[in-house]
């Protein structure tokens, strides 16, 4: 029993962590959404969407209480040729 308690005390603490430093992110780059990790790159972007599908559980709770900020999206990359992992500009 005090293994599935420490286990969701990790859980939750380690999305509290990466959530308040994405928040904090956000607000330094005004953007409407957080990301868990800076997006770099690729792997990067991965990284993102794997924490989202891990955390998607609080989240959605965090989002219900009013209390959360939506996820960051990834951007829309080129579909013709050019230099790779190069994001669209307006």
């Amino acid at each position: 029993m005090s293994v599935v308690v420490t286990l969701c005390l990790a859980y939750v603490s380690s999305y509290l962590i990466l959530f308040r430093r994405g928040f904090a992110q956000a607000d330094e780059w005004n953007a409407p959404g957080f990301y868990f990790v800076t997006p770099r790159n690729e792997t990067t972007w991965r990284i993102n969407w794997c924490l989202s599908v891990l955390y998607y559980p609080l989240i959605a709770i965090d989002s219900a209480l009013g209390t959360g900020r939506p996820l960051g999206s990834e951007p829309i990359y080129r579909l013709s040729p050019g230099p790779e992992n190069t994001p669209m500009t307006a």
